[in-house]
């Protein structure tokens, strides 16, 4: 009896926890969450669906992400593509200030940043501490993000507003590629 006690007690706690949690609840977006959520994880269908009920594209959660900046942090180009399709703003910024690209850029998705640029991402566009796509890119080390940001013409040489340029983050990043990437562009 004893045992079964110590069991049901856990359970019981877990259920309490538990009770009303829903993956889409946890974005707290102000709007209609699924389209946030669907963005997250790449279901392009449910996206899609969201879409066609007349939803706008631009709902935002409580810090200001909208599904374009989740689907572009998470490397769901076709979402992304379906989004601006729909009308998706492209250089909305969240309440920090970071913009799809550099959502794009800090998880490296080298496809999201092409069809954002194509389509008409700032490419200086910074943050409120101003940090650009680059900058960010460099900061997580990523190789390939670097690269497409420099050869659309991003600038190698501008620094953020605490005066730390692409080489800086770069050097915090310890990524030896994404560091000689940056010393070459600057050279040049």
């Amino acid at each position: 009896m004893t045992q079964q006690r110590f069991l049901i007690l856990p359970l019981a706690l877990i259920l309490v926890l538990t009770a009303g949690f829903t993956p889409s609840a946890t974005h707290h977006a102000t709007d209609d969450p699924d389209l946030i959520y669907d963005a997250e994880t790449g279901d392009l269908a449910a996206a899609r669906r969201v879409l066609n009920d007349d939803q706008k594209p631009d709902i935002t959660d409580d810090d200001g992400h909208t599904a374009l900046m989740r689907a572009a942090e998470h490397g769901h180009v076709e979402i992304v593509k379906l989004l601006l399709d729909n009308g998706a703003v492209i250089n909305r910024s969240d309440a920090i200030g970071k913009s799809a690209l550099i959502w794009a850029a800090e998880g490296g998705n080298a496809d999201v940043i092409d069809t954002l640029i194509q389509a008409g991402a700032k490419i200086e566009q910074a943050t409120k501490e101003g940090i650009t796509p680059l900058m960010a890119a460099a900061r997580t080390g990523q190789v390939d993000a670097v690269t497409h940001l420099l050869a659309a013409g991003a600038q190698a040489d501008r620094s953020d507003y605490s005066g730390r340029d692409p080489l800086g983050w770069a050097q915090e990043s310890h990524n030896s590629r994404v560091i000689e990437l940056i010393r070459k562009a600057q050279k040049h």
